[in-house]
Formats: C-alpha cells, structure tokens, sequence
C-alpha cells in the first residue's frame, strides 16, 4: 500500500525503517512495544483528525450536492 500511494518515491527509505523497528521490536521488552505502539496510534489519531478537518470544505459541498439532488 505504501508503494502504491507514494508511486515507489521512498520505496529506498521504507524498507530501513521496517527492518530497524521489527529489529528492535525483538530486542526490548513488552511493555516498551505497547508504550511505542500507543504513541504510533496517539500520532496517528491526530494525522486523520487533521484531514478530516481538512476535509470538512469538500464534505459540505458534497452534502449540499446531495441535498439538492434530493
């Protein structure tokens, strides 16, 4: 999904980056890995609140579209 959406441009960058946290994902202790996987969430649930809200013009125009078709 990754390649697809980035059209392969950091396909070289990607793949460092999985090998060094599956890597290290091994090496420390369990609680160490949720802590990392609820900050990975906490940043991002603020990424998709931040598209959403960039988001709202075109929703509100696609809703008044609908509205009126309606």
């Amino acid at each position: 999904v990754w390649l697809s959406l980035t059209n392969g441009r950091y396909a070289s960058l990607f793949t460092p980056i999985f090998v060094c946290a599956a890597f290290s994902g091994a090496l420390v202790n369990v609680p160490m890995v949720w802590y990392a996987a609820e900050v990975t969430c906490g940043i991002m649930l603020f990424l998709n609140l931040f598209a959403i809200v960039c988001l709202i013009p075109t929703i509100t125009k696609g809703l008044q579209a609908f509205a009126q078709k309606n």
